[in-house]
């Protein structure tokens, strides 16, 4: 009995293997540098990336593919794109130079698949960079061929050196934009009270109005964003209010 327990779990297991195996959805043939299997590009505008990714082979040795399909089915698009990887076998095979861009159409998922000796170039930060800004608000707009050559000119930008993509520029914009939330609500609470104690002279007024608009340029040049435009405003705004009061309205001030 315990035998045929044993025998009936392999079989179970076998069973289960290759009814997963058969849901995959197969990896097509590899016939030509762009595969489109949804007729998403036209004829011509495969033409045109064939021969930038012949050129770019030619020059360069590493090798770009890309496979437009509907669907990975019942795989993650990094699951499938592994597939793909392993039998397409793009790049040279001593330098495992190739990289794929998958992308499931409908289900509006895509990824850069970059070939171990490619991997400290077109790393995931960068991969990560050229979907979200180079070729997603295109796919957005409906424009497949511009999302699809745009990623294709920043991948081969990266591989000879000539990208400009700058990892650090959203890190900075965010820092910056901390960095000008704090000093505009610093000023808010600190501009009320410069205020009232320069009014108790009003030849004062003119000074506590130019230290606000001065903090207000500062905060401009600290942050080089929105924060300067919205400090501006609220600055600038009181500044002028307390000048007016002050230099019209003389009663109460000593």
């Amino acid at each position: 009995m315990r035998y045929q327990k044993i025998f009936i779990i392999i079989l179970i297991s076998i069973f289960t293997y290759s009814s997963v195996k058969a849901n995959k959805i197969p990896v097509p043939k590899l016939k030509n540098r762009v595969t489109d299997l949804t007729s998403t590009l036209s004829g011509s505008e495969m033409q045109i990336l064939e021969q930038k990714l012949t050129k770019f082979e030619e020059q360069n040795g590493s090798q770009i593919a890309i496979l437009i399909m509907p669907t990975t089915g019942s795989e993650s698009i990094e699951e499938y794109s592994m597939r793909v990887a392993e039998e397409w076998e793009i790049g040279r095979k001593e330098f495992d130079d190739g990289v794929i861009l998958i992308i499931a159409k409908d289900d509006r998922k895509l990824r850069i698949e970059v070939g171990y000796g490619l991997e400290s170039i077109v790393t995931d930060a960068y991969a990560s960079r050229i979907i979200n800004d180079y070729i997603t608000p295109y796919f957005k707009q409906g424009d497949f061929n511009k999302g699809i050559n745009n990623g294709i000119d920043e991948i081969i930008k990266l591989i000879t050196g000539e990208s400009t993509i700058n990892l650090n520029s959203k890190k900075n914009e965010i820092k910056s934009t901390s960095v000008g939330v704090k000093i505009l609500i610093a000023f808010l609470i600190i501009s009320p009270r410069i205020l009232l104690f320069f009014m108790r002279k009003k030849y004062l007024i003119l000074i506590g109005g130019s230290i606000l608009i001065a903090l207000d340029i500062v905060c401009g040049i600290i942050t080089h964003n929105t924060i300067f435009a919205i400090g501006f405003v609220i600055y600038t705004f009181l500044a002028g209010l307390f000048l007016y009061v002050g230099v019209t309205n003389t009663k109460g001030y000593r």
